[in-house]
């Protein structure tokens, strides 16, 4: 019966279209009614009907929790009791179909492999200009399955699943100043734009051209440009913004995700070379940046520098102008199952707000955790992040997701 107690009565069948759809094939007999927001009835004959209903993620049931509030692996940065360090700085983590997580230290410099019990099993790595030689890691990432590829400053070398490096490749042509890939092997990468311009007191957009090769580091299309992140003029130099734009690229399957850090409506570029406009993250409520927000917005840029604590660097970044508000998103991650998730926290404070999208269905919803956390991957059913210690050291936490 409905809300006023008169009867409804639905039968026949009905057909699973998509989560969040049904559709009906129904001899309604006396009132139809359905609810939602506000009552509406409508009267009709004794006839066959066929209703498609589509009711909002957040209304339909579909949500995405941990499995467990603790992870489900955490690797530490110093063995048991702090007397040996495992890790310096972390510049990325990937996990592997076997569920080895693979992590890069860009300053001892190596690649170093390790079990679901955080063991370590192998490390990869030493200062130097041959194969299986780094001078400053900067990204690592699948660009095959359970092949890891390490990006320095001009060449990628290719690493087997235990750390026997494999070959190298030059970055498409190009020297890239950010790569971002799929496990089906395409590569994007975008320049380091154009700081040299001179400037004037304010903030300004640093844009960049965008490209994508393949791991053979054949140039498969050109983007154009895009915008990477803000900066302002200080000391006769452009300075990267603390919590300012910042731009984020992603795969899902084919389609490379964008988010520009304008809005809460993302984009994807086509392998055809054809760019549409969203999906949309919903209404993301803005909010003006505290002290401490701009403090952790200041770490994130300085994780890559040898002496990540100096003052005096923090001090540059913390003079430059703040942002009014905050942007929407500081990550953009898509999970391989048709989802894009963002962080809506800033980096490295907590809790950790987290949101995804739908790409298809366009539902979203949210997840927050109570640890201070970097997202570095997130997959159907786990997510690879960086946890912010009080110490200021980091370690590396799996956390286990579940779609109820």
């Amino acid at each position: 019966a409905d809300d006023f107690g008169e009867p409804c009565e639905v039968s026949r069948t009905s057909e699973r279209l998509r989560p969040n759809c049904v559709r009906l094939c129904t001899e309604v007999v006396a009132v139809s009614c359905i609810r939602y927001g506000s009552v509406a009835r409508v009267l009709l004959p004794a006839t066959f009907v066929t209703v498609t209903l589509c009711i909002p993620g957040e209304l339909s049931g579909q949500v995405i929790q941990l499995r467990d509030p603790r992870p489900v692996v955490r690797i530490e940065p110093t063995t048991a009791g702090g007397d040996s360090v495992v890790f310096g700085t972390i510049v990325g983590a990937t996990r592997l179909s076997d569920g080895t997580i693979v992590v890069a230290d860009p300053l001892t410099p190596a690649i170093l492999y390790f079990d679901r019990s955080a063991r370590l099993l192998s490390v990869t790595g030493r200062r130097g200009g041959g194969p299986g030689e780094f001078g400053r890691i900067r990204w690592i990432g699948q660009c095959a399955r359970d092949t890891v590829f390490a990006f320095e400053q001009a060449r990628i070398q290719v690493f087997t699943n235990r750390g026997k490096v494999v070959r190298t490749i030059d970055a498409g042509g190009h020297l890239p100043g950010q790569l971002f890939c799929t496990r089906s092997g395409v590569i994007a990468a975008v320049g380091a734009g154009d700081w040299s311009v001179p400037g004037a007191p304010g903030v300004r957009r640093v844009r960049a051209q965008a490209w994508t090769f393949g791991t053979d580091g054949r140039l498969r299309r050109e983007i154009g440009t895009i915008p990477v992140t803000d900066a302002a003029w200080d000391g006769g130099v452009w300075q990267p913004t603390p919590l300012g734009r910042q731009m984020f690229l992603s795969f899902d399957g084919a389609d490379l995700i964008m988010g520009d850090g304008e809005s809460a409506t993302l984009a994807s570029f086509s392998p055809s070379g054809t760019w549409k406009t969203g999906p949309s993250l919903g209404a993301i409520a803005a909010r003006k940046p505290t002290d401490d927000d701009v403090d952790a917005g200041i770490l994130a840029l300085l994780a890559l520098a040898p002496n990540r604590q100096s003052r005096a660097i923090h001090d540059i970044f913390a003079r430059l102008p703040r942002p009014d508000a905050m942007p929407p998103y500081h990550r953009v991650m898509a999970d391989g199952a048709g989802r894009v998730w963002v962080q809506l926290s800033v980096v490295g404070t907590a809790p950790t707000r987290l949101r995804w999208v739908d790409r298809k269905t366009g539902r979203t919803g949210d997840l927050t955790i109570a640890a201070a956390l970097v997202l570095q991957e997130v997959g159907p059913d786990y997510l690879l992040a960086l946890e912010e210690l009080p110490s200021g050291e980091q370690r590396v936490v799996e956390y286990a997701l579940i779609e109820r």
